[in-house]
C-alpha cells in the first residue's frame, strides 16, 4: 500500500524497496546451492537481497533475460528469485538460467526458488569492490520489517520529500522514517576512503615534484657555479646569451630525462599495488603517465630557469681577469 501511494505522488517515475541499501557497505552472503549440480568442495557464497516490485526500475538496474520481481510473486505463489549477470555466468556458464532452481543457507526448510530473471550487475558494497554473484528474493515471499524505499524522479527527488512522507504516513502515521538522502550522496559517501587515498597520494606526488624541482635547481646551480669560468670564456669568444642559456637547459633536460626514466620504470614495477584502489581506471593509464611526465618536465624547466639566467650574466671580463 505504501508503494502504491508513493507511486501516485506527482513527479515519481518509479518506486520500490530493498532491505539493504546499495553502497551501504553491508550485505548478507549465505551459501548457494543449485538443483542438479554437485555441491562444490568450497561452499559458493552469494550476495542476497530482498526487493519489492519496482525496485529495479527505480534504481535503473537493466533486465537482461526473463522478468523482474513483480506483483505475481506473493507468499502463496511458487518461490522465485532474480539473479545478476555475474551469478548467471559463474553458476550457469553457457546456459539459460531462467527456469533453474537455486536456494541458499537461509532456506532452513529446503525450499528451492525458481530463477525468473537475470538483471545487470551492480556494485553494492563500494565502487572499488569486485562485482559479486547476487540474487534477489521477493519481499512478499521473504517479508522483513525494515526496508529502504528507493524513489526515482526525472526532477529533483529531494523536492518530493514532504509529499513522500505524507504518502507513507497516510497508510500509518506511526511508520518511522529514519533517514532520507539523495542516492548521489550515498555513492559519494562510499567513495570517501578512495578519495582520501587519492588526496594523500596527490599531496605526496606534489611534494615529490617540489623536492625534485629543488634537487634539479641545486644540481644546476652548483653546475653553473663550477662552469662559471667556462661560460665567461664562451661569451668572450662570441657565444650569445641564448647559446649559454641553451647549454644549461640541455643539462636540465638530461637530468630530468634520467629521473623520468627511472621513475617510469618504478611506476611500471609498482603499479599493480594500486589496482585494488582504482575504479574503472588502469594503473598504467597512458593519460595519467603523460600528465606525470609533463608535470615533472615543467618542474625541471622552472627549476633550471634561475641557474640558466645566472649563467647568461657571467661577465667575460671578470673571467678573463681571474684567468
Amino acid at each position: 500500500t505504501v508503494l502504491e501511494r508513493v507511486r501516485a505522488v506527482a513527479g515519481v517515475d518509479a518506486a520500490g524497496a530493498v532491505h539493504i541499501l546499495p553502497m551501504s557497505g553491508s550485505n548478507w552472503n549465505p551459501s548457494l546451492a543449485v538443483r542438479g549440480q554437485t555441491p562444490d568442495t568450497e561452499p559458493r557464497e552469494v550476495y542476497w537481497r530482498i526487493a519489492t516490485p519496482g525496485y529495479f526500475q527505480a534504481v535503473g538496474i537493466p533486465l537482461i533475460r526473463g522478468r523482474y520481481v513483480d506483483e505475481r510473486d506473493v507468499a502463496s505463489a511458487e518461490p522465485v528469485a532474480v539473479i545478476n549477470e555475474t551469478l548467471a555466468n559463474v553458476v550457469f556458464p553457457g546456459e539459460d538460467p531462467v527456469g533453474r532452481e537455486i536456494r541458499t543457507g537461509f532456506e532452513a526448510d529446503g525450499t528451492w526458488a525458481r530463477v525468473v530473471g537475470v538483471v545487470g550487475d551492480t556494485r553494492d558494497m563500494a565502487l572499488d569492490q569486485t562485482i559479486m554473484p547476487q540474487m534477489y528474493r521477493p519481499h512478499e515471499q521473504w517479508p522483513i520489517a525494515s526496508l529502504t524505499l528507493m524513489v526515482h524522479s526525472d526532477g529533483d527527488a529531494m523536492q518530493l520529500l514532504p509529499a513522500l512522507r505524507r504518502a507513507i504516513w497516510s497508510v500509518h502515521d506511526q511508520v518511522p522514517i529514519s533517514e532520507t538522502q539523495a542516492f548521489d550522496d550515498v555513492v559519494a559517501s562510499s567513495a570517501t576512503q578512495p578519495r582520501l587515498l587519492a588526496a594523500i597520494l596527490g599531496s605526496l606526488s606534489g611534494l615529490a615534484i617540489v623536492l625534485g624541482a629543488i634537487g634539479v635547481y641545486g644540481v644546476l646551480a652548483y653546475t653553473v657555479e663550477q662552469r662559471r669560468r667556462e661560460f665567461g670564456i664562451r661569451m668572450a669568444l662570441g657565444a650569445t646569451r641564448s647559446q649559454v642559456l641553451r647549454l644549461v637547459f640541455v643539462a636540465a633536460i638530461r637530468l630530468a630525462a634520467v629521473g623520468i626514466a627511472f621513475g617510469a620504470l618504478g611506476a611500471l614495477a609498482t603499479s599493480q599495488l594500486l589496482t585494488a584502489h582504482l575504479y574503472q581506471t588502469s594503473p598504467l593509464d597512458p593519460r595519467a603517465l603523460l600528465i606525470a611526465i609533463a608535470a615533472l618536465s615543467t618542474a625541471a624547466a622552472i627549476a633550471a630557469w634561475i641557474p640558466a639566467r645566472r649563467a647568461t650574466r657571467v661577465s667575460p671580463g671578470e673571467c678573463m681577469a681571474a684567468d
